[in-house]
C-alpha cells in the first residue's frame, strides 16, 4: 500500500520539480510521510522511481535531522544542545527527557509515543532551550515545561504537519 502511494506521490512531485535533482528533497520527505521514516523499502522505491542510488538518498537525508532512517515515536522530540541552549540549560532539558521516558537518545518508549534526540543549532537562539515535537517549535524549554509537553503533546503538537510542496 505504502509503495503504490508514493510511487503515485512522486508523479504528482515530478510535474513541480523537474529539474536535476531537485525532487530528491520533497520526496525524501514524501516517503518519509508515507512509511513514518525512511525505511529501506521507501528509499528502494525512490531510487527505482527517481534514478537516484540509494547511497545518494541517504547523503542527503542524513544531512538533516528532519529525515529518520529508523522509527521514531508518534511524538519525536528534537532539544537543541548547541552553546546558547546549553548555557541556558538544555543538558537539564535532556537529562529530565530521558528519566521521564526512561529512553535513551533515538530509542522509542515502549508505547510507541515519544523518542527523542539533541541537535545541533536551530536559529532560536534569543528563546534558549529550544526544540521541536514533530516539527513544532518549543521555546524557553526547561526541565519543568518539557514534562507539560510530555503530559499532553497533542497541544504542542496537534498532528503531524504534512509538508507543502509548492
Amino acid at each position: 500500500m505504502e509503495k503504490e502511494k508514493l510511487i503515485s506521490e512522486l508523479e504528482e512531485l515530478r510535474k513541480i520539480y523537474n529539474k536535476g535533482e531537485s525532487i530528491i528533497i520533497p520526496a525524501l520527505w514524501r516517503a518519509q510521510e508515507i512509511y513514518g521514516y525512511l525505511s529501506d523499502e521507501a528509499l528502494e522505491v525512490l531510487s527505482s522511481q527517481l534514478n537516484i542510488t540509494k547511497e545518494k538518498l541517504l547523503q542527503v537525508a542524513t544531512f538533516y535531522h528532519f529525515f529518520h532512517t529508523k522509527p521514531v515515536g508518534k511524538y519525536h522530540i528534537h532539544i537543541c544542545t548547541n552553546i546558547s541552549c546549553m548555557l541556558s540549560g538544555a543538558y537539564e532539558v535532556v537529562k529530565t527527557l530521558k528519566n521521564e521516558l526512561n529512553v535513551d537518545e533515538n530509542e522509542i518508549t515502549p508505547d510507541g509515543l515519544f523518542s527523542w534526540e539533541e541537535i545541533e543549532c536551530i536559529g532560536l537562539c534569543d528563546k534558549p532551550v529550544a526544540g521541536f515535537i514533530n516539527r513544532y517549535r518549543l521555546t524557553n524549554l526547561n526541565p519543568e515545561n518539557i514534562k507539560e509537553v510530555l503530559k499532553n503533546p497533542e497541544k504542542y503538537a496537534p498532528e503531524k504537519p504534512k509538508i507543502e510542496l509548492i
